[in-house]
């Protein structure tokens, strides 16, 4: 299975940008509702303050979505490769000359798909949390 993409967004940095877009154009919005004393200059500021404020909360917005494709195509492609190992096995058994070799790769198959199991669930872990110790892993592959 390949690795994850470098240029993935971490999950925790991009949720607090988020906020902080969320908090601008709240503070935006407060201060569009205040009385203007110069036509000219507030309804400017308070247009390209919400201008600014949307840009932000939609590039936050486009990060998160990417971030969640990268996540579920990650996924699609483990199991994909789980999917490919279960039916490899069949071939295996049948190429078995002995009751032993069949237990042994069953045995193999098991111990595999344990191994990929808990790799790809420490990798969604990492990226969701990045800064969690209990989320780091290594790719044994």
């Amino acid at each position: 299975m390949p690795t994850p993409q470098p240029a993935q967004q971490e999950f925790t940095q991009l949720i607090l940008e988020y906020l902080d877009a969320l908090r601008q154009q709240k503070k935006t919005y407060e201060n569009a509702g205040q009385p203007a004393k110069d036509l000219a200059g507030p309804v400017q500021t308070s247009i390209s303050a919400f201008e600014a404020a949307y840009t932000a909360y939609k590039t936050l917005g486009m990060q998160f979505f990417r971030h969640t494709v990268e996540t579920q195509i990650g996924l699609l492609r483990f199991f994909e490769h789980r999917r490919s190992s279960y039916m490899a096995l069949p071939d295996t058994i049948f190429g078995c000359k002995s009751p032993l070799e069949v237990l042994l790769s069953q045995t193999s198959f098991l111990k595999q798909l344990i191994e990929d199991h808990a790799n790809e669930g420490a990798r969604m872990m990492q990226s969701c949390f990045p800064y969690m110790p209990w989320a780091a892993f290594s790719d044994q592959r």
